[in-house]
């Protein structure tokens, strides 16, 4: 898993209790990339990962899901 440099500086302004909550959906994520989320409607080579602790996580995965590049995340 790979940040892009957005999301990178978006990962260094999170206070712990939103780095904990992001580090979850990242594990989700990283277990199965094409499955934790549905393509965007609006750009289906993206995922939007949501779960019910607050974290949204936009990326996509290259097609066997061995790479993922995180593009957008919020805690």
């Amino acid at each position: 898993m790979t940040f892009s440099p957005e999301a990178a500086q978006q990962v260094r302004a999170l206070e712990r209790k939103e780095a904990e909550r992001l580090d979850v959906a990242l594990v989700v994520i990283a277990a199965d990339p094409l499955g934790a989320a549905a393509p965007m409607p609006t750009a289906p080579v993206l995922r939007e990962y949501r779960d019910d602790a607050g974290a949204r996580v936009i990326y996509y995965a290259t097609v066997l899901g061995t790479v993922v590049v995180v593009a957008y995340l919020e805690a």
